[in-house]
Parts: structure tokens; sequence; C-alpha cells
């Protein structure tokens, strides 16, 4: 290229078409190069370069994490032995009794906003759990409702199954480092922060969890 000027465009009303004059002209280059991030810094009015080419990054790294969020879903909620392990407990099991053990004695309805289901579906859930003998329900001596909490041995069966699935993230994971577990850790405790911000419905969690207690 010749110079400075055939790399950057003029700044003011026309920088948009410039930025189009200059895709046209590099359009020579190849579609590999067209799909690289540098040439959205090339063509690019001065002043410019960093935010709007931030921009640009940041709309394909949102892009790639829906899809690979798409994938990790398709993988945990899948009815066959996840992450190639037995199932010890499926998955609307683990989520109820989870929320049983960190906030007992919940009502069909308190359930159903926590876990972001219908109140038929919650009450199919229940009535599952309860004759496996996961959790049972008692009426409150203060309302006439009843509430919910999780027995023994479903707390014993929620972390075999939590252990199993350590167990299959550790052969996941194997291979990064000490930190590199750690940031995924907090960036997904981030994430879903995020999600429950939105709902207005916090998930009362533990910073550090042993599940062999």
């Amino acid at each position: 290229m010749a110079g400075d000027e055939a790399v950057h465009v003029s700044e003011g009303p026309n920088a948009l078409g410039g930025c189009i004059v200059q895709w046209l002209r590099f359009s020579s280059l190849g579609p590999s190069f067209h799909q690289s991030r540098g040439l959205w810094h090339f063509m690019l009015p001065r002043g410019t370069q960093g935010s709007l080419g931030d921009n640009v990054m940041r709309e394909e790294d949102l892009a790639s994490l829906v899809f690979e969020k798409m994938l990790l879903t398709r993988i945990s909620c899948s009815g066959y032995r996840p992450y190639l392990r037995e199932i010890v407990l499926d998955r609307s099991a683990t989520v109820l009794i989870s929320r049983l053990e960190k906030q007992p004695g919940m009502t069909v309805s308190e359930l159903s906003n926590a876990l972001g289901l219908d109140i038929s579906t919650v009450h199919r859930q229940i009535a599952s759990t309860i004759k496996q003998g996961f959790i049972y329900r008692k009426e409150s001596s203060i309302r006439c409702v009843n509430m919910h909490y999780a027995t023994e041995l479903g707390i014993r069966v929620l972390h075999d199954e939590l252990n199993s699935r350590k167990a299959a993230v550790e052969n996941i994971v194997g291979d990064w480092s000490d930190e590199e577990v750690h940031q995924y850790m907090m960036l997904m405790r981030k994430f879903n922060r995020g999600v429950e911000a939105l709902r207005s419905s916090p998930w009362p969690r533990e910073e550090n969890v042993d599940f062999s207690n």
C-alpha cells in the first residue's frame, strides 16, 4: 500500500462511504483477509480504530459465546451419560434437591419462581423425588401450605451426583493450569449471577463447596 493515506479514510460525514470504498479496494486480498479482524482496523477512520474495532471484536466474541453455550447445553442436558459417566441423579432432581438443601422449607410457588418453571412441572418433579425418597413435604404450622425439604438420602445422593460431575469435569480440564480453572470458575459464576440479577432471583451458594461431607 502506498503510504498512510492508502490505509486510512478521512474523518467526517463521508467516513462510512470511505470505509466502503476501502473495502472495494481491498477486495483483491481474498476472503480470508476480508474475514480477519485486522481488516476492520485498516478500514476505520483515524481515531475510531480502537472503539469501533473493539465493538466488532466484542460482537464476534458474543456470537461465539452464544454458540459455545449452545454446545455446552446440548451436552449437559442430554439424556445419555453426559461427559461419558454414569448418571447418579437426573438433572431436574439435582437442581431441585440442591435448592432445598440450601433453602429448606420452600413451597411449590417458591420453587416455581426459583427454578423458573411452571407450577405443574414443579409438581411433577416433587412427586417423582418424593416417590424416590429424596424429599418430603410437611404442612406449615404458620401457613396453610406444604413446605418441602430434602431428606438425608436425597442430600447424600445429590453429593454423589455432584462428585461424579466433579470427576468428569476434572477429566476435561486435567491439562488446564490451576489459574485457568479458577478463572473459568469465576467467569462462569459471574455469568450465572448476571442471569440471576436479570431475573431478580439470586441462587444461594457457598463460595467454596465441599461435596464430600
